[in-house]
């Protein structure tokens, strides 16, 4: 096997999950194709019986991936990462504005970090890398009568090259084909998944706020003519 195109396994993402937010994670499945990540989220909430509590879906191929404003996802085989996080939390509905800028967030600082990137945030959702999108955040929300029900998507272009990048409608990259480095994908899928967990604390107590800063430091669109 191509080692640019070695598969995910749970043991290998689990690694990079820290023991204070492993607690807040009752599941990780890796699905070897799916429709959507999220949809498979959004299909595991009468299975979380408490609060607090998220469950990871994460899938080799999605046929049906879908980005903002309904735009479809490119999302090839073995290649990147297509990650959903369904939460369930006691957080009102009307409290969760600005979460999708708080995953940019906290994924940005996280991957530049660990891989030595320079990722940059499009506000709200996209991911840039080099002035081109390297990912995306697609946040899914339902108010329940005693919890809500939030769906972190994220979508990262971790291995897709030249031939991938032309079929999509939009300027894209990828970590490959920005570094010409073959990341392994589980450590970012961990990374990924890590923050995310870490977020689901503190922007519950926090909010948007906690955010800001680092929001204001990573801004693409800082200085530019919109």
């Amino acid at each position: 096997m191509n080692t640019k195109h070695k598969l995910l396994n749970k043991k290998g993402i689990l690694n990079y999950i820290s023991l204070r937010n492993s607690s807040r994670l009752v599941g990780i499945e890796i699905l070897r194709k799916t429709e959507s990540t999220n949809n498979d989220a959004k299909n595991i909430f009468n299975k979380l019986t408490k609060k607090e509590i998220s469950y990871c879906f994460i899938a080799e191929e999605q046929t049906s991936g879908r980005g903002t404003k309904g735009r479809k996802w490119i999302s090839p085989y073995g290649t990147n990462i297509y990650m959903s996080l369904a939460w369930k939390s006691s957080i009102p509905l009307y409290k969760t504005d600005g979460l999708s800028l708080a995953t940019a967030v906290t994924i940005t600082k996280i991957l530049n970090k660990g891989l030595n990137l320079n990722i940059r945030i499009k506000w709200p959702n996209d991911l840039i890398l080099k002035d081109q999108k390297v990912g995306g955040i697609l946040i899914e929300t339902s108010a329940k009568k005693n919890s809500t029900e939030l769906v972190i998507g994220v979508g990262l272009n971790v291995l897709m090259e030249k031939s991938d990048l032309q079929k999509t409608e939009t300027d894209w990259t990828s970590i490959f084909y920005h570094t010409k480095k073959v990341p392994d994908r589980n450590k970012v899928a961990g990374l990924i998944l890590d923050s995310l967990l870490d977020l689901t604390n503190k922007f519950k107590t926090y909010g948007l706020a906690y955010y800001k800063d680092s929001f204001e430091e990573l801004n693409f669109l800082e200085g530019k003519k919109c």
